[in-house]
């Protein structure tokens, strides 16, 4: 096996550790907080850091679960704001934010083999995934092909 005497790995120095370090254990204030929860079941909460991060959130007990709307949002290093507004429910955690990637479009051919389906749906007719042989003709099968399993000797 030949090495790439190119390519060699040095172990992080010391003030590069440093700087990492620095980096993560930066202290950010908090310049606003706010909570309430007045014992009904309700609450709301906001708070905002000296870095530009924000959230909010309000929310309810709703039978074993809790139903909850709010927002957050922050900078990304390359300085981009990202911004996300959410609900939280029975029907999960739905986030909207110009950032969120959406899907591709329904190609033409699926989109019409969707459309034919659910109306062949509506019409009662339903595609249970057997075989049944309906609109089958007995002529079609030849009694010399079915014995031997078509082979002739």
């Amino acid at each position: 096996m030949e090495l790439d005497s190119s390519i060699s790995y040095l172990p992080p120095s010391e003030s590069t550790l440093a700087e990492a370090r620095s980096k993560i254990n930066k202290h950010i204030p908090i310049v606003k907080s706010s909570l309430e929860n007045p014992g009904d079941g309700t609450y709301s909460y906001n708070y905002e850091t000296a870095n530009g991060i924000a959230a909010e959130e309000t929310g309810e007990a709703r039978g074993e679960g809790t139903r909850a709307h709010g927002s957050y949002s922050f900078s990304l290093p390359d300085g981009q704001h990202v911004s996300v507004s959410y609900t939280a429910d029975e029907n999960g955690f739905v986030a909207q934010g110009s950032h969120i990637p959406t899907p591709p479009p329904i190609p033409e051919a699926i989109r019409k083999a969707l459309e034919e389906n659910a109306a062949a749906e509506a019409r009662g007719v339903f595609d249970d995934g057997q075989y049944h042989g309906e609109g089958l003709e007995e002529s079609q099968y030849r009694e010399e092909a079915n014995a031997n399993a078509g082979y002739k000797y």
